[in-house]
């Protein structure tokens, strides 16, 4: 059965600083290297059991390859060598920022880990608030008051001082807050699907990225192709637009007309 693809749009890009993905990395341990593509970042007294379990459910169904710990972790003791792999690998961390989230020593050393990712441009972080407002987290208000003086108590002032700046940078980020949302089903739509777009973005080794879209018949792909193209390519410093025409007989020939396509940009 021919396939038609029409008027695929790409464009090849030098990504700034803030590009959204470098190619994907594999997650490799001395083991069985397994690769991720999102880490979950949560608080498991929290949301274990419920609105995490569910998230988790619905990614995998997506087929997005997610990193989810389940090991009661010791406080005091270094990060598990695979979590920081798994950091490291992903190139989104979701961080579910839950009541009791800012009173684990655990949750606060991956924030600090996953936004200096960030900042490196090695990872997308998406916040989840759930049960919490972005608002108490910047100021630090609220519950968070006794909790930080618990950690005062307990850990050095640098290392303080470096989760809180971590939960006031991840209160600028956009994401999404529960108390928003109808219930939590809707939300983990929502954030699926988010996660799904961003990971459909194809990027090169060479830091070159290429989107493209493709269908059957005249349906506005050209005028979409423009529209996405002229609202992102500000974002970069090199852009291209091409189109493409071609009547293919199957998956393989789509494939490698595609790759034709985008190693010729």
């Amino acid at each position: 059965m021919s396939t038609m693809l029409e008027k695929v749009s790409c464009f090849k890009t030098k990504t700034k600083s803030k590009g959204p993905f470098e190619s994907r990395s594999s997650l490799c341990s001395s083991t069985s290297p397994e690769k991720y593509e999102v880490f979950l970042s949560f608080r498991g007294a929290d949301t274990r059991k419920n609105f995490v379990s569910f998230l988790y459910k619905e990614l995998k169904a997506k087929g997005i390859r997610t990193f989810k710990d389940d090991k009661s972790l010791v406080c005091g003791r270094q990060i598990a060598p695979e979590i920081l792999q798994a950091i490291k690998g992903t190139k989104i961390a979701v961080v579910v920022v839950s009541p009791t989230y800012p009173a684990s020593y655990w949750c606060l050393e991956e924030l600090v880990m996953t936004l200096k990712q960030e900042k490196e441009n090695v990872l997308t972080v998406v916040p989840i608030f759930y049960e919490v407002e972005p608002f108490d987290l910047k100021r630090q208000t609220g519950k968070l008051v006794e909790q930080f003086k618990k950690h005062e108590r307990r850990h050095s002032i640098e290392r303080v001082n470096s989760w809180r700046d971590a939960l006031t940078r991840l209160a600028t980020l956009s994401g999404d807050c529960s108390k928003s949302w109808e219930n939590d089903a809707t939300l983990v739509d929502r954030i699926t699907e988010r996660v799904s777009e961003m990971l459909s973005t194809v990027t090169l080794s060479n830091g070159v990225q290429v989107s493209g879209i493709w269908g059957r018949g005249n349906k506005g792909r050209s005028a979409l192709a423009r529209h996405v193209y002229q609202n992102i390519s500000t974002n970069f410093d090199a852009h291209s637009l091409k189109y493409v025409k071609a009547l293919l007989s199957d998956g393989d020939q789509l494939m490698e007309r595609f790759n034709e396509t985008i190693y010729s940009l």
